[in-house]
């Protein structure tokens, strides 16, 4: 039973503002289906998209109510810039939640909304998806976030490397802080065969292709090499994003014969019974859900040394980890995993095992068991 100190009403803020859903929404909306059937009435306010997704279709469903800001309204922007922020806020006046959720798909992008709830003495809570080293705020800024990450009921980070960051960032010791996990889309206890041997060993980079953050584009240089292009190795690449045509330009030009898009596959056992490896460049991480989907199911990854992934991946022993994202030193990384290819059935077994040990089987029940503890 969910035991949920007197909060009765529930609102969950996110600003997601790339693109209409992404794994960064796993976690506060199933959390806000646990809580609607829990019984808590649940607000969301999420951003106005031409089509919308088919989870927030499925939180509409179950009576949670939805209030979709539309930031290319007149009204909106005028809002902004006259910082009057009526239309952007009367939504939270209506609703009168007891608590609210701010998931920030970054670390610096929910401050309007955490201020909002600090001008009107709501308890909230921030929700930390991932943190970049690129994207520094200002004294000024920094002074903004301090505040409201301090002033926080509590602070929720999915990877020790997230929290150390922002903690560098904004320049103060977050007490308040605590450590939660994505939900995963493979069971648990999922065992899949190892891929048939046909002699060609396929690595899967699983990620939207947005190199700012995946770093496809190290990816592609690398296999542009003749080393690498006569090698028996696959490249494929599940996900869609804004660079797509781009990729697949440099792949007609470069004669990228060994690169594949395969486009977005949900079914993440369909993706590792077809695949020997995980190999994700990532410039910026949280912690990412492909690398626990891919240990789970007992494949090795090859992956950079950013955010959350050495608290998952020992180098050598049930990963491998590239000490900085860049081709020169990713490449001396992929070749030294290559070298050890007859082993990657083995160090993926490891890693199975290992990730077990840190991420939860129930990573809803345990979030929410952290914010009302």
């Amino acid at each position: 039973m969910i035991k949920t100190n007197f909060v009765k009403k529930i609102a969950f803020i996110s600003t997601m503002g790339s693109y209409p859903w992404g794994g960064s929404e796993e976690l506060w909306s199933k959390t806000a289906l646990s809580l609607k059937n829990a019984g808590l009435e649940v607000a969301i306010n999420y951003k106005k998209w031409p089509i919308s997704s088919s989870q927030l279709q499925n939180l509409k469903s179950h009576q949670c109510k939805i209030f979709l800001r539309d930031e290319n309204s007149i009204f909106f922007k005028a809002d902004r810039l006259l910082s009057s922020n009526f239309f952007r806020y009367r939504w939270i006046d209506e609703f009168k939640p007891d608590l609210v959720l701010i998931s920030q798909g970054g670390n610096q992008d929910g401050i309007e909304w955490a201020e909002l709830c600090l001008r009107k003495k709501i308890p909230y809570m921030l929700l930390v998806e991932a943190a970049n080293e690129g994207y520094w705020p200002d004294d000024n800024f920094a002074n903004r976030l301090r505040i409201v990450y301090q002033k926080a009921k509590k602070t929720f980070f999915v990877s020790q490397g997230n929290l150390k960051l922002t903690e560098v960032q904004i320049a103060t010791k977050l007490n308040n802080a605590q450590i939660v996990y994505n939900p995963f889309n493979v069971s648990y206890d999922t065992k899949i065969p190892w891929p048939i041997d046909n002699k060609k060993y396929k690595l899967a980079c699983v990620a939207r292709l947005d190199p700012v953050n995946k770093g496809q584009d190290i990816l592609l240089e690398i296999f542009a090499k003749p080393f690498w292009k006569s090698l028996p190795i696959e490249l494929n690449l599940y996900g869609y994003g804004r660079n797509e045509k781009s990729f697949k330009k440099l792949k007609k030009d470069w004669q990228l014969k060994n690169i594949y898009f395969k486009g977005f596959e949900p079914d993440v056992k369909k993706i590792w019974q077809d695949n020997h490896a995980l190999v994700l460049p990532s410039r910026s991480e949280g912690l990412p859900l492909v690398l626990v989907e891919a240990m789970i199911c007992a494949r090795p990854s090859i992956v950079t040394d950013v955010a959350g992934n050495s608290e998952l991946i020992k180098d050598n022993v049930n990963g491998f980890l590239a000490q900085a994202p860049n081709v020169k030193i990713f490449e001396e990384t992929l070749l030294r995993a290559w070298n050890q290819r007859k082993r990657w059935k083995e160090i993926g077994q490891q890693a199975s095992k290992d990730v077990r040990t840190v991420i939860p089987e129930d990573p809803i029940t345990y979030f929410i068991n952290k914010m009302f503890s």
